[in-house]
């Protein structure tokens, strides 16, 4: 790759959204990595630093290592409070916030912007199915949800303390469903917010239209089901659908409304996806997310990606039952992976889903700087890596990256003494590093440390040597 060429990295994201950069230490593969996704930004017209990407939850950088599990990257069950909780692992996260994005992408008008990752997934029963179903058509008519009891009272403004106090005065203490009913009650008026999703339910198992809250609580006085929030209808489906594989609470409460914690935008997409084969989501009109996996290689791959390993070159195509939820999970298709690694993986699995791209050493990144303009960095990276590959070979070279930030005859003695020393003893022996570096460092079989005016002569000649 030549020097700030990136339109080959983006020739090879649009072939194959898996992309390993793999090569020597130094050659600048994480710094590439984010570059990539800086310059695939442009495609779509967005002029954005790799941080600003990250602040809007697009992107996100996780590191391989012998302790990275299944856990962190896919799900994992922990116990709040003696209930047992399933939380995404950083895979799961990013996949859905592209979930959202798709979603967001066939959703007309300004409502689609108040969406975010923060935004909640709501149970809603519009009345009695059977006996009142003038009270969802009306709601369907006039693009609002409803919900009774107190229908003289105005309730903005009011805790759910105040609240259960004023339905237990009105109903008794000993109603049996007193603290389901506050419960919904203050659900709509102190707890959706604007962007909120809200599932009208048909069944205890089964919803039929899909909302987005678009204003406050509002009262009209007198009315059988008089508090209310103005919402856009996003999906309306045909037949009910049966989504109990996705939230197993669903049978276990009758409240009206309830948060659909175990719901989420990657759910929704599947759900709407599976049952309306009109929509299409064109990548053309979406933004993409990113997820950088730095030292890709220095993980148990199979034992991280767990099931989800079959996803990764079938976007949108495959599906799998998740571990510890037991949901469904698919990746969209506006999720790029772009890893890092020291060397080309041999392992199947990952041989048939990534594309590699090698990085080699370019000393071109370091023409025309000097240090204390005698000593040329270029001319040094040469000289370092023709004698690193006569003796342990090309394999061993060093990457521009550890040259690059060398301003002063101190920055190379420190580089030199603390750095590349230790790092060719990692590699070899002493006989191979005096080889490398030559007698001059060496006093018998040890290496010396030489001043920094004496240093600086020495590594000048070792140049020119």
């Amino acid at each position: 790759m030549k020097k700030n060429n990136y339109k080959n990295f983006i020739e090879l994201l649009e072939f194959s959204p898996n992309l390993v950069l793999y090569g020597n230490s130094g050659t600048g593969k994480t710094y590439t990595a984010r570059k990539i996704v800086e310059e695939f930004e442009k495609k779509y017209h967005q002029e954005l630093d790799f941080a600003s990407i990250e602040k809007q939850n697009r992107a996100k950088f996780i590191s391989f290592h012998k302790l990275y599990s299944y856990n962190d990257f896919i799900e994992r069950r922990i116990n709040i409070e003696n209930e047992e909780v399933i939380k995404n692992g950083a895979l799961l996260e990013i996949a859905i916030n592209a979930s959202l994005e798709i979603m967001k992408s066939s959703i007309k008008g300004k409502i689609k912007n108040s969406i975010n990752s923060q935004s909640k997934v709501w149970k809603v029963s519009l009345g009695y199915r059977k006996t009142e179903e003038r009270i969802y058509k009306q709601c369907k008519k006039n693009k609002e949800i409803v919900i009774g009891w107190l229908e003289y009272e105005s309730l903005e403004g009011k805790s759910y303390n105040e609240i259960y106090s004023m339905l237990e005065i009105k109903r008794g203490k000993d109603e049996p469903k007193l603290s389901n009913d506050v419960s919904s009650i203050s659900a709509l008026v102190n707890d959706m917010k604007k962007g909120d999703l809200v599932l009208i339910y048909s069944t205890p198992t089964t919803i039929i239209d899909i909302g987005i809250v678009e204003g406050d609580y509002f009262h009209n006085s007198g009315e059988p089901y008089p508090h209310k929030r103005k919402v856009s209808w996003f999906k309306e489906f045909k037949k009910p659908i049966d989504i109990s594989s996705y939230d197993n609470k669903t049978r276990l409460s009758l409240k009206t409304i309830y948060e659909l914690d175990q719901i989420n935008f990657s759910d929704l997409r599947e759900i709407i996806q599976d049952n309306d084969k009109k929509i299409s989501f064109s990548k053309d009109n979406i933004k993409p997310y990113y997820l950088l996996i730095d030292d890709i290689d220095q993980g148990d791959i199979l034992s991280i990606f767990g099931e989800s390993i079959s996803l990764i070159d079938q976007r949108d195509i495959y599906r799998t039952i998740l571990t510890y939820s037991k949901k469904t999970f698919s990746l969209p298709s506006n999720l790029y992976i772009i890893a890092t690694s020291n060397q080309v993986f041999k392992d199947r699995f990952l041989q048939r889903r990534f594309i590699f791209n090698k990085l080699i050493p370019e000393p071109s990144y370091l023409e025309n700087i000097f240090i204390d303009k005698n000593i040329s960095l270029i001319k040094l990276m040469n000289k370092i890596n023709t004698n690193i590959t006569e003796i342990l070979g090309e394999q061993a070279q060093l990457g521009h990256g550890y040259f690059i930030n060398l301003k002063t005859i101190s920055d190379l003695y420190n580089f030199w003494y603390y750095r590349f020393i230790p790092l060719l003893e990692s590699l070899s022996n002493i006989e191979d590093i005096k080889k490398i570096i030559g007698q001059t460092f060496f006093e018998k079989h040890h290496i010396v440390y030489l001043t920094k005016e004496n240093f600086e002569e020495a590594i000048i000649n070792f140049i020119e040597l």
